[in-house]
């Protein structure tokens, strides 16, 4: 017998909260930066971009739709599963693209570069298989 398995996900407000504080929360560094006012170090600023950002593309990705059905389950799913492949593949074939292009065999992917690209390619990947015939 099979047994079903229900995915835990946010209400469909969250995806208008993740939206708006990613908006929100963009805007203190952009404008720390361009006027000036205080100096706050680059890494210190580069860490807080980055997790705001991943915060909210996660907070996104988990929101329900307004239909959530099987085969919404089931596009969610084969979405994960694509953005996690492409993202392994990505991070993998990079220092082989750049041997062969610049003779450096070196590795310079984040740990945001990684994620971020796993959420785009989640992103493409759900709203592309998502749509309607």
């Amino acid at each position: 017998m099979r047994t079903q398995f229900r995915i835990i996900l946010l209400p469909r407000y969250f995806r208008i909260i993740g939206i708006i504080v990613l908006v929100i929360g963009l805007v203190p560094p952009i404008a720390l930066k361009k006027l000036e006012i205080i100096h706050i170090e680059q890494e210190v600023t580069r860490t807080y971009v980055e997790v705001l950002i991943l915060a909210c593309l996660i907070m996104i990705a988990f929101t329900k739709d307004k239909v959530e059905d099987e085969l919404t389950t089931r596009t969610r799913l084969e979405s994960f599963y694509l953005a996690f492949f492409m993202g392994m593949g990505t991070t993998i074939l990079e220092p082989f693209i750049k041997l062969m292009t610049s003779g450096n065999f070196t590795i310079e992917t984040s740990t945001f570069g990684v994620l971020f690209n796993m959420m785009i390619f989640y992103f493409l990947g759900f709203f592309l298989l998502n749509r309607e015939p």
